[in-house]
């Protein structure tokens, strides 16, 4: 039964646990308080008063029925064995995708920060020895074992940090070699068994001015765990500097703890959800995209992207249209999305992938690892459907895809469906894109600031996959790109699909009253 469900709860407070899960709002207890976390602006005033005036009530049912997706329990199982533990669901996913059992990897996922002030290197190196000492993910590798990938933790281990002196050139060289830099690092292909999965570098280019280049092979590593690194970084650096001692947030389950607990739970989960995926994916078929859209015989190989940006006042519109519909934006626009995509294909059904951040309990919060997951979301229109009616049954579709939560485990298997090949909507919210400029600062603390960087790494990607979305919320506008491969798509039907996404992000907050159907495409 869910939270929502118990008759315990007045009739009010049900409905509104019932929006509220459907805008990716997390509720759990703690110490007998409730607690909450949800993206900025998703709840109403009026939501949050009624949450207070049965908070009590609430927080003593989520403690003996977590308000999570079903089957998580309240505590996850730590593993035997400190120096191994097998892959998690999304490793398995990532592991088949790219074939690793037989190359090199090229999947590095980056990060670069400008860091200004005059950096103590001392209290940097034991910085970044602390966080990694901290997280089992930052030691692993990958080792086959009896034929089966797994991985290995060093118990210890202090990485490697290179320092490049960079002083000696102009300004224009400097920003040259930084550039060059990052893609070196970027495009080296990784050994999952032998190479670190995490690498940390140093630019120096004046005294009081340096680029930091982190690096992670995408096993180890996620968007939230990417941000939490550099957060974590510069807290332990703010703190050695002065002359403190380390203290940081605890960190209740590593990664490794979380794969080991979804293997000895995955027969409970097959019984208990297996069912609802094989009768909600029955039937479900990769989209087929017009001729005009598609390339025929095509030799390109790679990925390329065309960007999408939202501009602050079609994002103000567009949050105004949501919140009076009770969703998040996030939502709001993977539903204009998906309808475009359906549209495209004539089609009236098809299976989108959509990108969450896996941590189902408050126990994940502060671990780095591969935690993002897919929920799989069967999107469908009818022909009087407007806009507003599409929207309440992705809705819909999202809780209780989230109720029946897979952790990748449908991505991993080892002949996945075709909704593998799915499109993919990535929305990347603001918290994850900030958190490293919007803390309070010690005197004498270095900033740091996001240097931006091209993914070269896409030119090499060779996936049979439909077009996706990568969308970053940022504090005034929302920017990313669609993403395609050029095996399949040329970049003028990009393009063409780009201009009808935006249209379609302008005309629907304008015209509501529109069938979905009477919208138009160029």
């Amino acid at each position: 039964m869910q939270l929502s469900d118990r008759p315990e709860l007045p009739g009010p407070v049900a409905a509104v646990l019932r929006s509220i899960q459907a805008k990716g709002v997390s509720l759990w207890s703690q110490g007998g308080q409730l607690r909450y976390r949800a993206p900025k602006g998703a709840l109403a005033s009026e939501e949050i008063e009624l949450l207070r005036s049965a908070k009590n009530q609430i927080a003593q049912l989520l403690e003996v029925s977590a308000d999570r997706p079903a089957g998580t329990p309240v505590e996850l199982a730590r593993r035997p064995h400190r120096d191994h533990a097998p892959l998690a669901f999304s490793q398995w996913a990532h592991w088949r995708l790219y074939d690793l059992s037989q190359r090199a990897s090229l999947c590095v996922s980056a990060s670069a920060f400008r860091l200004l002030g005059e950096l103590q290197m001392d209290a940097f190196c034991k910085s970044v020895a602390e966080i990694v000492r901290r997280h089992d993910a930052l030691r692993t590798q990958i080792i086959i074992r009896d034929g089966v990938p797994r991985q290995e933790i060093a118990i210890d281990g202090i990485p490697e940090i290179a320092v490049d002196d960079l002083t000696a050139l102009g300004e224009r060289a400097q920003a040259l070699e930084v550039r060059r830099r990052i893609e070196m690092l970027v495009l080296h292909p990784i050994d999952l068994a032998t190479d670190p999965l995490f690498r940390i570098r140093l630019l120096e280019l004046r005294c009081d001015e340096h680029v930091l280049i982190v690096t992670f092979e995408h096993i180890i590593t996620d968007a939230t765990s990417k941000s939490l690194f550099i957060q974590e970084l510069l807290q332990a650096y703010d703190q050695a500097s002065t002359g403190c001692a380390f203290e940081l947030p605890e960190i209740a389950v590593q990664f490794a703890d979380y794969a080991y607990w979804q293997n000895q739970i995955l027969a409970h989960w097959l019984r208990q959800h297996g069912p609802y995926w094989e009768t909600r994916l029955s039937g479900s078929r990769r989209l087929a995209f017009p001729e005009t859209s598609v390339r025929s015989n095509s030799v390109a190989l790679g990925f390329s992207s065309v960007p999408i940006r939202i501009d602050s006042d079609l994002k103000r519109e567009l949050q105004a249209w949501c919140n009076a519909h009770r969703t998040t934006l996030a939502l709001g626009v993977f539903t204009i999305f998906a309808a475009l995509i359906l549209r495209w294909c004539h089609t009236a059904d098809g299976v989108f992938r959509y990108q969450v951040d896996g941590r189902a309990t408050p126990a994940l919060q502060n671990a780095i690892g591969y935690f993002a997951s897919k929920l799989l979301l069967r999107v469908q229109i009818e022909p009087r459907d407007r806009f507003a009616d599409v929207l309440e049954r992705v809705m819909a579709e999202y809780c209780t895809a989230y109720e029946h939560f897979d952790f990748s485990y449908l991505e991993s298997s080892a002949q996945p469906s075709e909704v593998a090949a799915s499109s993919l909507f990535n929305w990347v919210p603001r918290k994850l894109k900030s958190n490293a400029a919007d803390r309070s600062r010690p005197r004498g603390a270095i900033e740091a600031i996001p240097v931006p960087f091209d993914y070269l790494g896409l030119r090499y990607l060779d996936l049979d996959w439909d077009p996706s979305i990568l969308l970053y919320d940022t504090d005034e506008e929302i920017v990313g790109a669609v993403e395609f491969p050029l095996s399949r798509f040329s970049t003028a039907s990009m393009e063409h699909f780009a201009h009808n996404f935006l249209t379609w992000l302008r005309a629907i907050p304008r015209k509501p009253e529109l069938l979905v159907h009477d919208l138009p495409m160029m």
